[in-house]
C-alpha cells in the first residue's frame, strides 16, 4: 500500500519522472499516471457492496490503443469490487484491454477471488502495475496483486496476466 507520498512501484523501483498522482474517494482508489499519460499504477480499496448494479462507463471514457473489435475498456481496480463506482469508472483506471483473452478471463477468475478474499477481510486492497513496451498506449501485461487489511500481500495473488493484440 502506498502513502500519500510514496512514488515507487511495488518491485521497489521509483516511478518514472513525470509521474503524477490522481486520487478519488479520499484515497480509496489512487492512479499513477506517467508523462505519456498511461496509467502505471492503479490501487483501490476493495469493499463489495451488498448488492451490485453495474454503472458502467461514460461513452467519453475511450483508453489509448483500443482495438475496435478486440479490446474492452478493462477496469484496472474492478467495478464490481468498489464501495463507489465513481472512484472506479475514471480514465486513469480503463486500459485496453483484450476482451476474451484477458477481461473476461483469467482477470475476471482473478477479480472473483479477490472479491470474495475482500468479503471476509474488509479493508484490503487491490493492486495494479500495466506494463508497456517503449511508448506504446496499450500494455501488454498487467501485474495484479491484493494486499490484506494489514497492508501485506495476500498470498498466491500476485499474478501477470497478458494482454495480447489479437
Amino acid at each position: 500500500m502506498l502513502g500519500k507520498d510514496e512514488m515507487f512501484l511495488s518491485d521497489g523501483t521509483s516511478m518514472p519522472e513525470g509521474t503524477r498522482r490522481v486520487e478519488y474517494g479520499n484515497g480509496d482508489a489512487v492512479y499513477h499516471v506517467d508523462s505519456k499519460g498511461r496509467t502505471i499504477h492503479a490501487e483501490g480499496v476493495l469493499d463489495p457492496p451488498t448488492t451490485y448494479e453495474k454503472e458502467g462507463l461514460s461513452s467519453s471514457i475511450r483508453p489509448e490503443g483500443l482495438q475496435t473489435g478486440v479490446d474492452h475498456r478493462g477496469h484496472l481496480v474492478p467495478e464490481r469490487g468498489a464501495a463507489h463506482a465513481d472512484n472506479v469508472n475514471v480514465q486513469e483506471n480503463v486500459i485496453a484491454e483484450h476482451g476474451t483473452k484477458s477481461n473476461l478471463s483469467t482477470k475476471k477468475r482473478w477479480e472473483n477471488q479477490a472479491i470474495e478474499y475482500a468479503k471476509e477481510n474488509p479493508g484490503s486492497r487491490s493492486i495494479h502495475e500495466p506494463q508497456y513496451h517503449g511508448d506504446e498506449m496499450r500494455p501488454h501485461e498487467v501485474i495484479h496483486d491484493l494486499v490484506g487489511p494489514d497492508g501485506n500481500r495476500v498470498p498466491g495473488f500476485r499474478t501477470t496476466i497478458a494482454n495480447p493484440r489479437n
